[in-house]
């Protein structure tokens, strides 16, 4: 699968295009349904622990590329508020945490454009991984307050 992103307006960011996301979900997906036929046979057994890392491995980047979705689609719900003056100054507060959420979403977009040449693959979603590792709280607070965001 080649995930394809975009630049995403005079942002200098970029998103996860739309084909490429349909297409990475439906692979997961079809994946993690044959992974779990195969742990059901009887003749898996010898293969046990080993089906078992893959599944645990599928269902992990498929939390990766659930977590980027979501934070991706509320970024760009907000960007656009959030970048007008009159906004900024009538919500200083919500400004300033939408800034620093955006400086976090805008260096992991960047980093993930700029692979170089021999890098695989498999190396972006390691990458990816790893920086879900260490900034799964930094999501999670993202989201939550990207959310907060939308119903304020």
């Amino acid at each position: 699968v080649i995930c394809e992103l975009k630049s995403w307006k005079d942002t200098n960011t970029f998103v996860v295009a739309g084909a490429s996301i349909d297409e990475m979900q439906l692979i997961l997906d079809d994946q993690i349904i044959k992974t779990q036929t195969m742990k059901g046979s009887p003749y898996a057994k010898f293969f046990e622990q080993r089906i078992q890392e893959w599944e645990n491995w599928l269902l992990y980047t498929q939390n990766v590329v659930d977590y980027w979705l979501k934070v991706q689609s509320v970024w760009l719900y907000l960007e656009p508020v959030f970048s007008s003056e009159d906004i900024m100054k009538q919500m200083p507060s919500e400004g300033a945490k939408f800034r620093e959420v955006d400086s976090v979403w805008r260096s992991i977009t960047v980093s993930y454009t700029h692979l170089r040449a021999h890098e695989t693959p498999e190396h972006l979603v390691c990458r990816l991984l790893l920086e879900k590792k260490t900034r799964n709280q930094f999501y999670d607070e993202a989201v939550g307050y990207l959310k907060s965001c939308i119903l304020y």
